[in-house]
């Protein structure tokens, strides 16, 4: 085992050779010295507080062993070598000894350089000193060793006395230093180092004592360490491979610095294919890393900004290997972590020859990395890619995965780089084309979506100058496409957008032309506004899109609108138009409006004038002429034409001119037997909800009341039921719920059924309004301890009487009935808006009184019983049953009554009634 500066490294699995004692100058006698292009830059000489501080301490170390003539080891330098040339030119490769290595041969250089004539010029014909594929580094260190140069050298060290700048800041300043060289992380290590030696108090080293100290490094090993390197046929890659698997276990370098080196051989193996600053490890070290920095926390230590940095783009390495993977159907179970991406890596390093799958990874990386360096909003939206890992089957809910394709093919289609508004508007496409419900099962849609508009300057482009069929042709928008089935206006919305696309790029507006009435939808579908403009089928123009520009102001105020006043108004607007008589710009007469309302449609529908918001939309079976629903769709679409073209000619925006207009329509008096007038004029949405029909027998107008009481629906008279909404809005000022029970108070608030019958309480102040006829009921229970012997012992057990009784008051199929403090008003209806009205006062009724005496008799009955055999079962039912481990007698009076008024024995007022107009219409 051996220990270098506090990192300890095992040897006993990888090094099975013995081991020498060398220093630098033996080593460079013997060896070129090659460092694999796998592992990292020489970093020692870098400013980070950590590094230099340990790098101080080494030079003070190496300093004090030279000055005391005590050696210095500085442990194991391990590596392979090969023979290139038969023999004639030996390589060693270090696998772990780098840092180290490099530090020496600078301190050679600087020591030879400053001692006696001649000793520079031998040091530089040495062995050679390079790294392997980093051009920018082996130029300086080349440069180093032109013996030429020696004087200039000499020069700008001694002249640093009389300046006040950096060395680094001199040196870049000379002719010959090339501006490239500031990238390099190794250089501005190098020149770092040699300002240690120059500059720094703690670490400057004499000049005086320069050839004394060389002359130690040249003649002992006063500075060593053991040398272990075994000869190898492919040292090179096998070098890279032993020192995998060393700092694989956390030795010497991180996941992230591993993983980086084997990517750098990846991509080596594509040659002069690729230019080496356009390579992706060379631009993650010069600009990319950046991105990453930009989201660390100032507060956090350099060490925590590191493991952030690395571990992000680590991340981001596994993800687009995974995301790229998905795309191309590869992934299907697999379950990428860093091991077996680290696996896959390694192994694709060690093969002769790349795949495009490669080629495609590190393209990927450098158009989608760069294009976030120019624009930080598409960064923000990215940031995701980098945080966690992603899973294959996740689905694309944040439009990832089609930001990051689609920033891919616009670079290769354009050969520029998107911007977030590029992204933003493939967001509002994506958006209407409900791409959050697409199935996600290899991307192969957006994936090709991505593809394709890119070639054009933006997505609304591609829209536009391509027709629908060919959009949905290319993209494989069909039922065996696994991608978008989920979404059954899939093709719909495709068209949709390739006709909204091109009337934008007619009117050259901004893309968000139709965005406010998208979101209005809810379903983020307005075709119904392309169909009633002739726009859907047919060729724009135009005249077309003026009119639609007309219908848009329409739908802007009715279009799936929030606010229940305009719903209602919508729902009259759209009965009027479909009771509208085009040819003569006028009403159907009443006579026909009340005939039409029973007769099937071509849809096979009756109520033509009925409206829900789901009749905005279609979905792909509906574009089917033979499928269902397409006739009512083109029904629907065609009284929604009419309804925008009424209130676009006759300015009904205007709410007074609305007013006088809607009055007009129905001013003739033969519409006063018209349910639609009332239906338009009240307040009431019920009145267009719920079915209504025609009795043409008995000339009236029906409608089916919904109720969860007894049966579903009840048919009643449609004036009838006007009436009761009219009363019950007089007398309240509370809304109520009309589908609780057949019954009503004056407020609109059901009355629940008793235990015993259905029907109602009655109760002194009891006011009501029904329109099926009601049932009154009294109902009453009184509790008694009762004795009972048992054993000769005496007990006690409980008793419940109850009696109930009932009036039946008539029904009427086309009335209402009403209790205002007893009195009974039965409001029945002849013709039309024409009523009747009949008068019963129940506080001089009979069969109150009789009612009345039976409770009395049941009170004085009970009151009488003392034990349990008092209850004649002549007079009760009776039956027991447990209650909490109780026995409890349960006793219902046979005395109930159930009697039955009859309409005659009501009063006729003999006038003649009219409902009126009250709202819109008065």
């Amino acid at each position: 085992m051996g220990r270098v500066k506090g990192m300890l490294i095992e040897y006993k699995d990888v090094l099975p050779i013995p081991k020498q004692e060398y220093s630098l100058y033996k080593l460079l006698e013997e060896y070129n010295i090659c460092i694999p292009a796998i592992q990292r830059d020489y970093v020692q000489g870098l400013d980070e507080v950590s590094i230099k501080s340990k790098r101080l301490r080494m030079i003070q170390d190496v300093k004090e062993s030279l000055q005391s003539r005590k050696k210095l080891s500085l442990n194991i330098v391990y590596g392979l070598h090969e023979d290139e040339d038969e023999g004639a030119n030996t390589i060693f490769y270090p696998i772990d000894g780098q840092q180290r290595l490099t530090f020496l041969y600078l301190l050679h250089w600087y020591l030879a350089l400053n001692s006696a004539e001649g000793e520079f010029e031998r040091f530089c014909e040495l062995k050679s000193f390079y790294y392997e594929t980093r051009n920018y580094a082996n130029e300086f260190f080349s440069f180093l060793r032109i013996k030429e140069n020696k004087e200039m050298w000499l020069n700008i060290f001694k002249s640093r006395d009389r300046h006040k700048r950096t060395l680094l800041e001199q040196i870049k300043l000379k002719a010959w230093f090339k501006s490239q060289w500031l990238t390099d992380t190794t250089v501005i290590s190098i020149i770092n180092v040699f300002s240690d030696f120059i500059d720094n108090p703690e670490t400057k080293i004499d000049t005086s004592k320069a050839e004394e100290y060389y002359d130690q490094l040249k003649t002992s090993t006063v500075i060593c360490f053991d040398f272990l390197s075994e000869f190898a046929r492919d040292a090179e890659n096998t070098a890279s491979t032993n020192y995998i698997r060393l700092n694989a276990r956390g030795k010497q370098l991180d996941e992230f610095e591993n993983v980086k080196a084997i990517l750098s051989l990846l991509e080596n193996k594509f040659g002069e294919e690729i230019k080496e600053n356009q390579k992706f490890v060379y631009q993650y070290d010069q600009k990319y890393i950046d991105i990453f920095y930009k989201e660390c926390s100032e507060e956090k230590k350099l060490e925590e900004k590191t493991k952030q940095i690395n571990d992000k783009t680590l991340k981001l390495l596994m993800n687009t290997y995974i995301l790229l993977r998905s795309i191309r159907g590869e992934a299907k179970d697999e379950h990428i972590t860093f091991d077996v991406y680290y696996s896959i890596i390694y192994s694709e390093s060690q093969k002769d020859d790349i795949s495009e799958f490669w080629r495609e990874y590190f393209e990927f990386l450098n158009i989608l990395l760069t294009t976030i360096a120019g624009d930080g909003g598409i960064q923000k939206r990215m940031i995701l890619f980098w945080e966690q890992i992603y899973e294959s089957k996740t689905n694309d809910s944040d439009n990832l995965v089609s930001s990051l394709r689609y920033v891919y093919y616009y670079f290769k289609s354009q050969q520029q780089y998107a911007n977030i508004n590029k992204l933003e508007q493939l967001d509002y496409v994506l958006l209407n084309l409900k791409y959050k419900e697409w199935k996600k099962a290899g991307f192969q849609t957006i994936e090709l979506m991505a593809q394709y508009s890119a070639e054009y300057p933006d997505v609304f482009e591609f829209f536009a100058q391509e027709t629908p069929d060919k959009v949905i042709a290319k993209l494989k928008v069909h039922k065996d496409n696994c991608g978008t089935t989920d979404v059954n206006d899939i093709k719909v919305r495709f068209k949709e957008q390739c006709i909204k696309a091109r009337i934008i790029m007619r009117l050259n507006e901004d893309y968000q032309l139709f965005a406010s009435l998208e979101e209005k939808s809810g379903e983020r579908q307005i075709q119904y506004l392309l169909s009633i403009s002739d726009m859907w089928v047919n060729e724009i123009t135009k005249e077309k899109i003026d009119g639609l520009l007309r219908y848009m102001e329409v739908a802007d105020r009715f279009l799936c609108s929030k606010s229940k006043q305009e719903q209602l108004l919508w729902k009259k607007l759209f009965a009027v138009a479909s009771y509208w008589d085009e040819n003569n710009n006028n009403l159907l007469t009443s006579n026909m409006i009340n005939q039409q309302i029973s007769a099937k449609n071509e849809s096979g529908k009756r109520n033509i004038h009925y409206w829900k918001d789901n009749y905005y939309f279609i979905n792909d079976d509906m574009e089917d002429k033979n499928k269902e629903g397409h006739k009512l769709n083109e029904e629907k679409n065609k009284l929604v034409k009419r309804a925008y073209d009424i209130w676009i000619a006759n300015g009904l925006s205007d709410d007074q001119q609305r007013k006088g207009w809607l009055k007009n329509q129905f001013a003739d008096s033969e519409y006063e037997a018209s349910w639609l007038k009332y239906a338009v004029d009240r307040n009431r949405s019920e009145l267009l909800d719920n079915t209504v029909s025609y009795d043409e027998v008995q000339g009236k107008v029906y409608i089916d009341i919904k109720h969860n009481y007894r049966n579903p629906k009840w048919k009643y008279n449609f004036f009838s039921t006007v009436y009761m909404y009219d009363f019950i809005d007089n007398n309240s000022k509370y809304k109520y719920d009309s589908y609780s029970s057949y019954v009503w108070d004056y407020y609109g608030r059901p009355f629940s059924a008793t235990k015993y019958e259905n029907g109602v309480l009655l109760g002194s102040d009891l006011n009501i309004i029904n329109q099926f006829g009601l049932r009154l009921l009294w109902s009453g229970d009184e509790l008694k301890y009762l004795s009972y012997q048992f054993g000769g012992q005496i007990g006690r057990v409980r008793g419940v009487f109850g009696y109930m009784h009932a009036i039946d008051l008539p029904y009427e199929p086309n009335s209402s009935i009403t209790i205002t403090h007893k009195e009974v008003v039965i409001t029945e209806f002849s013709h039309g808006n024409q009523y009747k009205q009949y008068r019963y006062n129940l506080n001089n009724s009979g069969e109150i009184s009789d009612i009345e005496v039976k409770i009395q008799d049941f009170e004085t009955k009970v009151n009488e019983y003392k034990n349990i055999d008092d209850a004649d079962y002549a007079i009760w039912d009776k039956r027991s049953y447990t209650y909490n481990y109780e026995d409890v007698f349960r006793h219902k009076y046979k005395n109930s009554s159930i009697s039955q008024i009859n309409k005659e024995s009501f009063v006729d007022d003999e006038r003649l009634h009219y409902i009126e107009c009250k709202y819109l219409l008065n």
